[in-house]
């Protein structure tokens, strides 16, 4: 399938945000929703945060384009991530296409870029290189399927 991939958030190997592939504005809105993500969840677990973050596992996204608009799909993976000191802050890995994307196709490039973000190199530019391969590849390893609802802001901790 053709499209671009990108990625914001943190990884382990850079020692602050990266971003790839996003427009300031895009990328303004993914750290705009994260941020008030980790902001509830850190009120909702308190103490329990850094365990609830541990066990947070990567959750299936699709952003589709506004209504009336057929492009501009995206279907990625959010997973809970660290920079290199350990800060806390999701990470978002994706695939943008013009295509119109139905639910199923969606969750299988999920799925593929989930595991390739668990399984990839700590390099930003390493991992969106294998994100591109793997959302091209029906054949790529898939993870398990989570699901992520609209607006939802409770996912942190959820199993």
């Amino acid at each position: 399938m053709s499209g671009s991939g990108f990625l914001f958030g943190k990884l382990p190997g850079h020692g602050d945000f990266v971003t790839r592939g996003l427009t300031p504005w895009r990328r303004g809105w993914w750290d705009a929703w994260f941020s008030a993500t980790l902001d509830a969840a850190r009120v909702r677990h308190g103490d329990g945060f850094a365990a609830a973050w541990a066990a947070t596992p990567p959750h299936h996204v699709l952003v589709a384009p506004p209504e009336g608009v057929d492009v501009g799909w995206c279907a990625g993976c959010v997973l809970a991530s660290r920079d290199r000191v350990g800060r806390a802050f999701p990470l978002v890995l994706g695939w943008r296409t013009r295509a119109r994307l139905d639910q199923a196709e969606a969750t299988a490039i999920a799925a593929r870029l989930a595991a390739c973000a668990i399984a990839a190199p700590r390099d930003a530019d390493a991992l969106l290189a294998a994100a591109g391969h793997a959302a091209r590849d029906p054949g790529a390893a898939g993870c398990a399927t989570y699901a992520l609802a609209p607006g939802r802001t409770d996912w942190i901790g959820a199993r």
